[in-house]
């Protein structure tokens, strides 16, 4: 909630805190935003577990279809060799042995066929694999977080500089819609100069270098040592 920490008369350092906005609608702009960029991370990283588990299962997939395509290579060449041995003993052997010689063609040209499509498989697994390094929170989110929290900072109105409050604009409760104007006043008064009116019959009584003590309404019974500068 919003606070005013000091009055008129009060000595504040640099850095203090004047006063305090109410940031609580700030706060829960954060937080929600926040969890939303969390759980996004969050389904991220099951995406990309999931994803590079793919990987692992396009190759273990190869290796099985590899596995059943060269065993049908090898049955087709053992078929083809069996029927050598009856070429041997008939004369008309030239369909059956088309038929056994087209056998293990096509059983080769089908094991490429798999080693390329399998192949196709894992590569575009291992590009989204690499694509999931390029993802992350959306960066309108991260800028908008960073707005958010620039703006909690601002919250805290700290005092660009030492010296005596001099005046209070502001109050708990009010809304400062004018932003021209102050909401502390503060007197640096380490460089203070004042200039006072005395009496004709004290005029001799003052010479530059006394030494004065000085006091002001502002002050409040705040007062301040000085020195005559000119008479």
């Amino acid at each position: 909630k919003g606070a005013v920490n000091v009055q008129v008369g009060d000595i504040v350092k640099e850095g203090d805190v004047l006063c305090t906005l109410d940031s609580s609608t700030i706060q829960d702009q954060i937080a929600d935003l926040e969890k939303n960029m969390s759980d996004t991370n969050a389904t991220d990283s099951i995406n990309s577990q999931q994803t590079a588990e793919t990987v692992s299962r396009a190759k273990e997939d190869q290796q099985t279809q590899l596995a059943a395509a060269q065993k049908a290579i090898d049955d087709a060449k053992d078929a083809y060799n069996a029927q050598s041995i009856m070429w041997d003993k008939s004369e008309d052997k030239s369909d059956a042995e088309l038929a056994a010689q087209k056998a293990v063609t096509t059983a080769e040209e089908d094991y490429q066929k798999v080693l390329e499509t399998t192949n196709r498989t894992i590569e575009d697994a291992q590009r989204a694999v690499e694509l999931d390094k390029y993802k992350g929170s959306d960066s309108s989110s991260k800028d908008k977080l960073t707005d958010l929290k620039e703006q909690l900072e601002d919250c805290n109105i700290t005092a660009p500089c030492g010296g005596v409050v001099t005046a209070v604009n502001v109050s708990v409760g009010d809304v400062n819609a004018d932003s021209k104007t102050p909401l502390v006043t503060i007197e640096d008064t380490s460089s203070l100069k004042m200039v006072a009116t005395v009496e004709e019959a004290d005029i001799l009584k003052i010479e530059e270098g006394m030494k004065a003590t000085v006091t002001a309404d502002a002050m409040g019974d705040e007062t301040i040592n000085g020195t005559v500068t000119r008479v």
